[in-house]
Formats: structure tokens, sequence, C-alpha cells
């Protein structure tokens, strides 16, 4: 698990407020992709990201924020690395942010 990520959803963002909203399982880390709202949201989240993304192209290769609770925190990094806990490779941020390359390797049609 994601060290900013706790038993309940943070609510301090677009994600958070969507599951938080449904609340119940949805609001559960372990349990919200066991609701079938989850992948709706998801995708929602998703292609919300890529059209602010498109906004401004340098949005896809620039990143700000914490990878850390710590204080000070460690900034987090287009190499800073995701970890799916050993259900895929490891990828780093830069690579998540890449939906055209060889980790996602989608777009959305407008």
């Amino acid at each position: 698990m994601h060290p900013m990520i706790t038993n309940k959803m943070s609510s301090l963002s677009p994600h958070g407020y969507g599951h938080n909203g449904v609340g119940a399982v949805m609001a559960e880390v372990s349990a919200s992709v066991g609701d079938p709202i989850f992948f709706m949201h998801h995708l929602f989240v998703d292609h919300t990201f890529r059209i602010w993304q498109n906004a401004n192209p340098s949005r896809r290769t620039t990143i700000d924020g914490c990878a850390d609770k710590a204080d000070p925190c460690t900034p987090i990094t287009l190499d800073t690395k995701l970890s799916t806990s050993g259900l895929r490779p490891d990828i780093t941020v830069g690579e998540a942010l890449n939906t055209l390359g060889g980790t996602f390797c989608y777009r959305y049609d407008y």
C-alpha cells in the first residue's frame, strides 16, 4: 500500500471525494474494488486528469507534491517508484503519466 494511503480513502482530493461520497464499500481501501461504481469512478478520474494534462502539455512531464508524510516531506519526482505490491512490475510516476507508453498504452478519443 502506498504510504500516503490509510484505511479510509483520503478525502482531500477529487479521487477521495468520489470514494467517500459513495461511502460504504467504496470508502474502504481494501474493499473498494468490489463496488461496481469503482471502475466508473476511476475511468472518470483518469479521463478528467487527461483533459487537465492536455490543457497544458508540460503537465504530462512534471509533477509536484510529497512522496511521504515526513516533515519536511520527500518531494515526489518522475523517478519516484509506484509499488503494486508484487501484482505487476513496479513503475515510476513518469511511466504512469505517459498513458501512450508501454505500461498502459491507451488514449481517449474526444
